[in-house]
């Protein structure tokens, strides 16, 4: 691999040996390390004083990053060059900040750490199903109503709702077993209990959520988000609910979902797995699309993954992952789109990085970020 970072370093690499490299930078985080290292001694071996450009990096593979068709496309398709590029990006970024001392053994960032709230309320509310409201530590992670014993059930299911807010994720495990990670700016309702006389088992969706459903064949999951209906038996599968969005996705990652629309005409769909139904809220149409499900599940990881999305999207992404309200003064740059991954990165890099292809400036003002 040795001989593969130097072709690389010197730009002789091909491009299957780029796409070698890349594969075993990300396989794991030693041989990130190993590369990053390997890197900054190359730096240091080329001339004296020598730092790296910051400037040059993004010229240097800013013609693999390009702005993509407005046209709609399969996420599957996101083009080779596209993932490769944006993955790069990652990697010059990590030998920038390691060539520039910010990887020293006091100030090592944490890569997947969590966003952190700046002026807003980041608190993880839990709603009983009486009304009053807890705040979940900061320091937990997961909310679980497995119990150890068995419990007659309730006379009716209690209900309790929990409201994740922006710059955070959490993970919850219901009664029955069933996992849900729960995105920025989500909120789920559920019962404390699973009736095991009841015929479903019920909750409702708002924001974004990935489910690790239970098997039960006697009693189907059903998942109630906006206007659709998604069943299954056991299963994981992503759904992504915002009030800001014009669809509702549905993407399956094993096994099997029905997903459905409360218009009759609307015929139901059944996916399989890397299969996602789009549905349309303006037209009440489910489209069914080949993907690739990692890049829908990416915020699970902590990464941040645009895949040819327009750059208003965007910003309602960087919004609610980093809980900072943008104000774009540019309009014309609304529907500019943008591919690209970032493993890690604060919200400036991130914004610096867009803004070599998508061309506009940013400020800090009153804690908001205006684009202009």
């Amino acid at each position: 691999m040795l001989s593969l970072i130097q072709k690389y370093l010197n730009g002789t690499a091909s491009a299957d040996e780029e796409k070698e490299l890349l594969d075993w930078v990300r396989a794991n985080e030693s041989n990130k390390k190993a590369f990053i290292a390997h890197v900054r001694l190359w730096n240091y071996t080329q001339q004296e004083g020598y730092s790296f450009d910051e400037e040059e990096a993004f010229e240097k593979i800013r013609g693999k990053i390009s702005l993509p068709s407005q046209k709609r496309q399969q996420p599957v398709k996101i083009g080779n060059i596209y993932g490769y590029a944006a993955a790069l990006v990652v990697i010059l970024l990590s030998f920038y900040f390691y060539t520039n001392g910010f990887y020293s053994n006091e100030n090592a960032p944490n890569i997947v750490e969590k966003a952190k709230a700046t002026e807003k309320n980041n608190d993880i509310v839990l709603i009983s199903h009486d009304g009053t409201e807890k705040i979940i530590p900061e320091r937990e992670e997961e909310l679980s109503y497995l119990s150890p014993s068995e419990k007659n059930d309730p006379e009716t299911p209690a209900y309790n709702t929990l409201k994740v807010p922006r710059g955070r994720v959490f993970r919850i495990v219901l009664s029955d077993s069933t996992t849900v990670w729960l995105n920025a700016e989500t909120r789920i309702r559920y019962p404390e209990k699973f009736l095991t006389t009841g015929k479903t088992r019920t909750v409702s969706l708002k924001g974004e959520a990935f489910f690790e459903v239970a098997h039960n064949r006697e009693q189907p999951f059903i998942v109630k988000s906006g206007e659709l209906e998604i069943e299954v038996l056991g299963t994981k599968f992503n759904i992504s609910s915002y009030d800001s969005g014009t669809h509702i996705n549905t993407t399956l990652v094993d096994g099997s979902v029905k997903v459905s629309a409360p218009d009759e005409q609307t015929i139901p769909v059944i996916l399989k797995p890397n299969q996602q139904a789009a549905y349309d809220k303006n037209t009440a149409n489910i489209e069914v699309l080949r993907v690739d499900t990692d890049i829908f599940t990416a915020w699970m990881d902590q990464r941040v993954v645009f895949d040819n999305e327009s750059f208003e999207d965007i910003v309602l992404k960087i919004e609610r992952v980093y809980n900072v309200d943008i104000v774009n003064r540019l309009p014309e740059i609304r529907e500019e789109r943008f591919t690209g991954e970032f493993d890690g990165e604060n919200m400036d890099d991130i914004l610096k990085i867009i803004s070599s292809s998508i061309k506009f400036n940013y400020r800090k003002e009153k804690g908001k970020i205006i684009i202009y």
